[in-house]
């Protein structure tokens, strides 16, 4: 199958005409009281289109090669432009069952942070990203969907900013030249394993959350005795210095 252009509001008016308020993907599952009409069909192939369109995501060059079977759709070899980099990956969404559910894994190459900022219509990174990531999810729509997700991104950032964030008193942006770690997602929000951020002004540790709903909960220290928590959300976040850890304290009491 080949196309230019494919979206996937498109796909769910085509698929389900009598059903605007169905999601797409109940044409291959169905429900008990309507069985679907792919459910039993089995098919394989390869896919390629010069544009995919997922609400405000776009995707050029995309290939695949994807196969049905029993209402489960398997994507695999996965290609595409995306964020002013490429990705590769595989997803797997089951829908056999009452709640559909979906793994997606894959690499993030040389991302547009700025092109990541800009989905959440704010300018808020630039820089470029490398990623690796694996994701879970199940539900009928995007709230059952972000409640339910569960995964893991490791990550590296290059030559970036922080739009809106400021350490010890030096002036917006905070710029640095490499941020990498490791996120664990659960529960609506991204909890940073300890992280390392390097600045101009020296290298910091980066841990606690940033939730889905882009509240923040951070700590970033450098070394013992310089540490910031960072709450607010991350169009308007609040940086306030932090004491510095118990041990810290008892050994510079007078």
């Amino acid at each position: 199958m080949r196309a230019d252009q494919l979206s996937t509001d498109e796909l769910n008016r085509l698929l389900n005409p009598r059903a605007q308020k169905r999601p797409w993907y109940a044409f291959i599952g169905g429900n008990p009281s309507q069985p679907a009409l792919l459910a039993k069909v089995n098919a394989a192939g390869k896919l390629s289109a010069a544009r995919v369109e997922l609400k405000t995501l776009t995707a050029k060059r995309v290939s695949a090669e994807v196969r049905l079977e029993s209402g489960v759709l398997t994507v695999r070899k996965l290609h595409a432009e995306v964020l002013g980099g490429s990705t590769t990956g595989e997803l797997r969404a089951d829908f056999s069952a009452a709640q559909p559910a979906y793994t997606i894994n894959g690499s993030l190459q040389q991302a547009s942070m700025a092109a990541v900022a800009a989905l959440t219509r704010d300018a808020w990174a630039t820089g470029r990203a490398n990623a690796t990531y694996r994701i879970t999810a199940s539900g009928q729509d995007a709230v059952q969907l972000r409640a339910s997700a569960e995964g893991m991104v490791r990550f590296d950032w290059h030559d970036g900013s922080l739009a809106h964030l400021a350490l010890n008193d030096a002036p917006a942006p905070l710029k640095f030249r490499l941020f990498q770690g490791e996120l664990a997602l659960a529960d609506g929000r991204f909890t940073f394993q300890p992280s390392k951020m390097e600045t101009p002004g020296g290298i910091y540790v980066v841990s606690g959350t940033a939730a889905l709903d882009r509240r923040l909960g951070l700590r970033i220290m450098r070394g013992k005795t310089e540490a910031y928590d960072v709450t607010g959300t991350l169009e308007t976040p609040r940086v306030t210095a932090a004491a510095p850890p118990p041990t810290q304290r008892a050994a510079i009491k007078p």
